[in-house]
């Protein structure tokens, strides 16, 4: 029997890009722990559930003792995440909706049908961080939050002791649904950075991205002209504080942020930008570049990886002409031949599962952005910075492209950091995988260079 080209496979067909896929219908959304109580009568039962970008993950129930079941059948679409945990018995399975930090659901075991509410964190001690800051801190600390146009944004501003008026840098994450210290991997990169950047001497707005936290709406259903006029009214947010040197705020993106900073820069009045771990071409190339880059599933043949690789093609062909009927057409013919060779029961619908093959405004922004107009345009200091094992957006290719589109630019730099992974990590082979075991949140390297930058063409 045919065996089906495997799940992992498919996930660069719908967008692999800058880190951890991020789409409504991938697990990537969720991915990592998120932990609660099973309301169950008379005594509440803690559940930690880890999910990871492929779709799979697994579930402890400390109670039932320390080991970890698989969780499957992991989905999330329209808002809503679903899995089952076919190991344990009573037919477990979980559906909730997917809102701003929890995952609001019902558990139901034995057909019994109880409420668990899911939120980011694990129920056990995480591993150690020394980066991580703990207060207190030499600087002030703040909620904050503003509009941009009909949502609203939450987030943190921190500040150096003193009256200023300080320069301000804006930080934007990575792709998809992010907290304000852009988490992953048990990693808080961005309260590092804002940690490091602070103590120099510059203050620095992180925010939760759309659908998390203190933040409104939805990310996949938001487009880039959006997505860039959140980072706009970041910048506007802090000008009006008299603490912030209205003249010197500058934005920090970090993968698919270096997009967005390029784009967000003019209305943001960006006095500089810098750009780490940011694809210098187009999202269609990047996703088709890192899918040639990262090693393809060990389980697959030769001849399945290249009918992955001849779907995916395909898949971004048609996006780019914005033939979504072509899309739903690919797609469900695929998913057809494969019920066609196995067991069809086990699979959906294949017109259901092809139409979520189709992009959404977030998505389809990403797939089909172009960076080189507003990188090109950007006439203010410029440092795009890269690391030599990241497979996610390989320095190689991206390096020489960055500094042909910043070459009018005579006040921009760029360069890599050998050995460092996508999250600027010290890294072994640069994997995704690696990130929780790395003990390093940020290499004090890039801190420091990145520090030394500001005070250079910025000055604190």
């Amino acid at each position: 029997m045919r065996r089906f080209v495997p799940f992992i496979l498919l996930l660069a067909v719908l967008g692999a890009g800058c880190a951890a896929p991020s789409f409504p219908d991938l697990p990537g959304t969720i991915s990592g722990a998120w932990s609660g109580r099973v309301m169950e009568p008379g005594s509440p039962r803690e559940v930690e559930v880890t999910f990871t970008p492929d779709g799979g993950g697994s579930l402890v129930v400390p109670a039932e003792g320390p080991d970890a079941t698989p969780v499957q059948d992991v989905g999330v679409r329209d808002g809503v995440v679903t899995f089952t945990v076919p190991d344990l018995p009573g037919d477990v399975r979980f559906e909730g909706a997917l809102g701003a930090g929890s995952i609001d659901g019902t558990w139901t075991r034995a057909g019994e049908e109880l409420p668990l509410v899911l939120e980011p964190g694990s129920l056990r001690p995480g591993p150690d961080r020394p980066q991580e800051p703990r207060p207190p801190f030499p600087y002030r600390v703040e909620e904050v939050g503003f509009d941009s146009g009909d949502i609203a944004v939450g987030g943190a501003l921190t500040v150096p002791d003193g009256d200023g008026p300080f320069p301000a840098v804006v930080l934007i994450s990575d792709r998809g649904t992010r907290d304000r210290d852009a988490t992953q991997s048990t990693h808080r990169t961005f309260r590092v950075l804002a940690d490091a950047l602070t103590r120099a001497g510059y203050a620095v707005l992180r925010t939760d991205g759309r659908g998390v936290g203190g933040t409104g709406g939805f990310v996949e259903d938001t487009g880039y002209p959006q997505l860039a006029g959140d980072v706009a009214a970041g910048a506007e947010f802090l000008r009006a504080r008299p603490e912030i040197d209205g003249g010197r705020i500058g934005l920090l993106g970090h993968g698919e942020g270096g997009y967005l900073a390029p784009l967000a820069a003019p209305d943001a009045g960006a006095a500089f930008a810098i750009l780490l771990a940011s694809p210098a071409m187009d999202g269609a190339a990047a996703t088709e570049l890192e899918a040639r880059e990262r090693p393809a599933a060990s389980e697959a043949s030769l001849g399945e990886v290249e009918e992955s690789r001849t779907l995916r093609r395909r898949h971004l062909e048609l996006i780019r002409t914005g033939d979504d009927d072509g899309i739903r057409a690919l797609w469900r013919a695929w998913f057809e031949k494969q019920r066609a060779a196995g067991p069809g029961e086990q699979l959906e619908d294949p017109a259901e599962l092809a139409e979520r093959f189709v992009p959404g405004p977030y998505r389809r922004s990403y797939l089909l952005h172009d960076p080189a107009p507003s990188l090109r345009a950007l006439d203010v200091p410029v440092l795009a910075v890269y690391g030599g094992r990241d497979p996610q957006v390989p320095a190689a290719r991206n390096e020489p492209l960055m500094r042909d589109l910043l070459s009018a630019n005579p006040v921009a730099t760029v360069r890599t950091f050998p050995g460092l992974n996508h999250l600027m990590q010290p890294a072994g082979t640069g994997d995704p995988d690696e990130y929780t075991r790395i003990p390093t949140t940020i290499d004090p390297e890039v801190l420091d260079a990145v520090a030394d930058w500001l005070d250079e063409y910025v000055g604190s």
